[in-house]
């Protein structure tokens, strides 16, 4: 066991199965990332919901404030060293954003796709 623990699944169809080391992790990072800041009432630092940024328009300085918040949020997790998230546009209103997490484990990848059509949905990658 890596110490990244184990908790119950409710992404993304509620289907409650456990996730074990790094899916939990990549879980507990999503979760941040689609819970708006201040909905935890035990928690009012938690979340940050990029899906506000589904649909609007990702000029080059929102793109650089989507990037740092997200990297920012990431790391507010304690099992996290450092993130870093870059965002490449498709078009105007939707992009992928990738984010780099170093852990005590490596360096892991996940990809959010923020689309329309697709909403929110993620991937994680091998390094």
């Amino acid at each position: 066991m890596n110490g990244f623990g184990v908790d119950f699944s409710a992404l993304p169809d509620l289907s409650f199965g456990l996730k074990t080391d790094l899916s939990n992790l990549q879980e507990a990072l999503l979760r941040r990332l689609i819970t708006p800041r201040g909905a935890l009432v035990h928690q009012s630092d938690y979340g940050f919901d990029v899906r506000q940024y589904i649909n609007e328009g990702l000029s080059l300085e929102v793109t650089y404030e989507l990037e740092t918040l997200v990297s920012y949020e990431c790391e507010k997790d304690e099992r996290v060293y450092q993130a870093s998230a870059k965002l490449t546009l498709r078009d105007p209103v939707s992009g992928l954003l990738s984010i780099t997490v170093e852990t005590s484990d490596g360096i892991v990848n996940y990809i959010f796709d923020l689309s329309s059509e697709r909403g929110l949905s993620y991937a994680s990658l091998p390094v």
